[in-house]
């Protein structure tokens, strides 16, 4: 049912960082495929909209709530998305916090 997209699932996270520009749109960028001695990259498409922000003391800065809808069904898709497509890690996420990792490798081969 997932791959014929009849499924539709919503997640919900806070990030930490400024308020999201634009506050709601579609990442669409390619993951690697986390499968051991795989290498190859997957569409990967997830659509975004931001919900609350709440500013903190940090002029610029706080959390925003905000509704996740993957489009295809990669491996931490949504983590990942956030750090890379957003550049905002979800709060409390230490694997892909510094939105560096694998897909870095892989883009700068080509």
């Amino acid at each position: 049912a997932f791959a014929e997209r009849r499924v539709k699932k919503r997640y919900l996270a806070l990030l930490a960082g400024p308020p999201l520009d634009p506050p709601e749109g579609c990442i669409n960028l390619p993951l690697r495929n986390m499968i051991a001695g795989r290498s190859d990259m997957l569409d990967a498409v997830t659509n975004y909209r931001a919900l609350n922000f709440t500013p903190s003391a940090v002029p610029g800065e706080g959390l925003t709530t905000v509704s996740f809808w993957p489009l295809t069904g990669r491996t931490h898709q949504i983590r990942r998305h956030a750090a890379r497509g957003l550049g905002l890690p979800i709060l409390g996420e230490s694997r892909y916090s510094t939105g560096e990792d694998e897909l870095s490798e892989d883009m700068s081969k080509g």
